[in-house]
């Protein structure tokens, strides 16, 4: 019996984007290795490193608590395993309704059909450059 290939890393990232968008955590621990890592920057919200499953779900579940919008993917660049998403969030703070329309971008490392690891940047070229890869 042949073994499964898993899915392309450009499909685990988009599936795990749009796992998170829609607030499906059962589809996002689908898409995240036991023992994924969600790096954030210091200007993002929340905790700098989120470790394994649970904390990466409960980082979202905690900041989709405090704003309502979407999240749309705008650019992508994958490359041997690594995915950069360019996001916009167009959201709004659920108690002060502060209108809030920012980019900024996703590198997600995607191991055998899994993220094992996601780092957030302030934007897409920033990240390209810092992993080595031409922006665009």
């Amino acid at each position: 019996m042949a073994q499964r290939k898993p899915p392309a890393p450009e499909e685990v990232a988009r599936l795990t984007l749009e796992a998170i968008s829609a607030r499906d955590w059962d589809a996002v621990r689908r898409h995240f290795h036991p023992d994924a890592e969600w790096h954030n920057t210091r200007d993002f919200p929340g905790p700098a490193v989120c470790r394994g499953i649970d904390e990466i779900v409960e980082f979202w579940r905690n900041l989709f608590d405090s704003f309502t919008g979407a999240m749309e993917l705008e650019r992508v660049k994958a490359e041997d395993g690594l995915v950069i998403h360019g996001i916009r969030s167009l959201s709004a703070g659920k108690a002060s309704g502060v209108p809030i329309d920012v980019s900024w971008a996703v590198a997600y490392r995607v191991r055998d059909g899994l993220v094992v690891r996601a780092d957030v940047f302030g934007g897409f070229d920033r990240a390209a450059k810092a992993l080595g890869l031409a922006p665009g």
